[in-house]
């Protein structure tokens, strides 16, 4: 077989594995009852959909933040914010229902509900509203609880709150990816979401489409 033709099957084959990977984490988020999804990574506090969430929900984020105000958000909207450090620079993750409460998280036994600046770090936030609380998971495991539930829905920032300019990540941060569901998972799939990677599912090329063509002659070829 021609060199050249083989290193480029080769390469869409590689397209091919990367697509059908991240396509597989999509599809585990779906299957746990995802309606709200990032297609990539964000360096810059964005508004995004989180749909149409009432009632119980969870919402997965995975990023590596900086800090820079005196309060960093998560995500927010113009009502609510998840903070992961609380005003005024508590070190201590939280929510903030604007003009009304800043709350803490308050940790359970052995763990922490420190911010995490500098570091990738998965978390997640599990609002039961027959519980009447929310949980706090970090990279899987569940540190902390707090009562109340989290009203957002819709249009929210990411990053940041309101338009994304209250209380924002700092410059060099990246949301490696966001998810929201409409329902309350539990701690088994928590720790399944947090070693399932967030992956931008690549749209094929036209070029790697060709290949792709080119395959499919070559491998009819072979069986006849």
């Amino acid at each position: 077989m021609n060199p050249n033709l083989t290193r480029s099957l080769s390469a869409s084959l590689i397209a091919l594995v990367t697509i059908a990977t991240s396509a597989e984490a999509a599809v585990s988020r779906i299957a746990l009852g995802a309606i709200g999804m990032s297609s990539g990574p964000i360096t810059e506090p964005t508004l995004v959909d989180f749909g149409p969430l009432s009632g119980d929900a969870t919402y997965e984020f995975y990023f590596n933040a900086i800090k820079e105000g005196a309060s960093t958000a998560i995500a927010g909207n113009t009502a609510f914010a998840i903070k992961l450090d609380q005003w005024n620079e508590t070190g201590i993750i939280g929510t903030t229902e604007f003009g009304v409460a800043d709350n803490q998280f308050a940790a359970i036994a052995g763990q922490s509900v420190n911010s995490v600046f500098g570091a990738d770090v998965h978390v997640a936030l599990v609002s039961d509203t027959t519980a009447a609380e929310v949980l706090l998971y970090v990279d899987g495991a569940q540190v902390g609880n707090l009562g109340g539930a989290l009203p957002l829905a819709d249009m929210v920032a990411v990053m940041g709150a309101r338009d994304g300019t209250t209380d924002p990540m700092g410059a060099g941060s990246t949301m490696y990816g966001w998810a929201t569901y409409d329902t309350a998972l539990g701690a088994g799939d928590i720790a399944e979401l947090s070693s399932t990677p967030f992956s931008a599912i690549p749209e094929p090329s036209s070029s790697m489409l060709l290949l792709l063509g080119g395959l499919a002659v070559v491998m009819r070829r072979i069986r006849s």
